[in-house]
């Protein structure tokens, strides 16, 4: 397999933006930032306002196409998928008949199913990676990064990209264990996601103690599926409220806040799913998805 030479960030998100951000500083890769959305145009016009957490803000300049005016991609080419979910449909028209087979994709989306959704929209297997990071974008333009690390199902093109990000503010690593550390990432996200948007709170509010036993009610019905599919979550509350305690906000509240589609049916939605095959009952992930679904509404 040749080196990859161009990388292709569809999604131009608050976490599209961060990635391409960061690899477009490694200058043996050409890097596109990939959408048409008004923060894109923004992009695309004056370039990205970018703030590492309470650091003073830079502007990074950013390639930024439309999704027509990608070309045909191959071998050279790596695809980070970061559109989300209830976007992944009409993205997936456009993207397949431009895709060779020898393209490079990571799905990066939270959740479980992502992955399966693209794989069949593209007829083709995709890679998998999880970001342990967090990003919101608080205007069109502007985004605000709190570092992390970037977990990857090991392949070759996964082992591309950790190469890309080799000395960057983001952590690449190789997951031994993925399906492990996929569904530690989901006990999070069941959690943080679905209370940011009702609650409309922030991590660090999240994070208090007096919610809790709220918490400990949905972790409860996430390690019980995530047994019965072959992983022990290993993860408490209190190990979870530090991971909670920044200033990030959750990406469910800022689609409720902008009138779009959640993820939720990826998250507590994909527990509830599971659950039902295991003869599992679920009725707090249940709960959170009714009241998620009641505000997209």
């Amino acid at each position: 397999m040749q080196p990859r030479e161009r990388c292709w960030i569809v999604g131009a998100g608050a976490v599209g933006s961060v990635l391409a951000a960061i690899i477009q500083q490694n200058q043996t890769i050409e890097t596109y930032l990939v959408g048409s959305s008004v923060h894109a145009k923004e992009v695309q016009k004056n370039g990205l306002f970018f703030q590492i957490e309470d650091e003073k803000p830079s502007n990074v300049p950013v390639r930024v196409i439309s999704p027509d005016q990608v070309p045909a991609l191959e071998e050279r080419d790596i695809v980070l998928m970061t559109i989300k979910v209830p976007l992944l449909d009409r993205t997936l028209l456009w993207l397949r008949p431009k895709c060779s087979p020898e393209v490079g994709i990571i799905a990066l989306q939270n959740g479980i199913g992502p992955e399966e959704i693209i794989a069949h929209g593209l007829d083709r297997p995709v890679d998998r990676g999880l970001l342990f990071f967090g990003a919101n974008s608080p205007s069109p333009g502007k985004v605000r990064y709190f570092p992390g690390t970037i977990h990857l199902r090991p392949s070759a093109v996964t082992e591309s990209l950790c190469n890309l990000l080799e000395g960057s503010t983001v952590k690449c690593e190789l997951a031994k264990n993925f399906k492990e550390m996929e569904w530690f990432k989901l006990a999070i996200n069941c959690i943080a996601n679905p209370f940011a948007g009702i609650l409309n709170a922030g991590n660090r509010q999240i994070a208090q103690d007096v919610l809790n036993p709220a918490k400990e009610l949905v972790l409860s019905e996430v390690r019980q599926v995530a047994k019965a599919e072959g992983v022990s979550i290993d993860i408490t509350v209190k190990e979870m409220n530090r991971y909670l305690g920044r200033d990030n906000v959750p990406s469910l509240k800022a689609d409720l806040d902008r009138g779009m589609p959640t993820e939720i049916e990826v998250l507590n939605g994909a527990v509830i799913r599971l659950g039902k095959r295991h003869g599992i009952s679920t009725p707090i992930n249940r709960l959170l998805v009714s009241m998620v679904k009641f505000l997209e509404s």
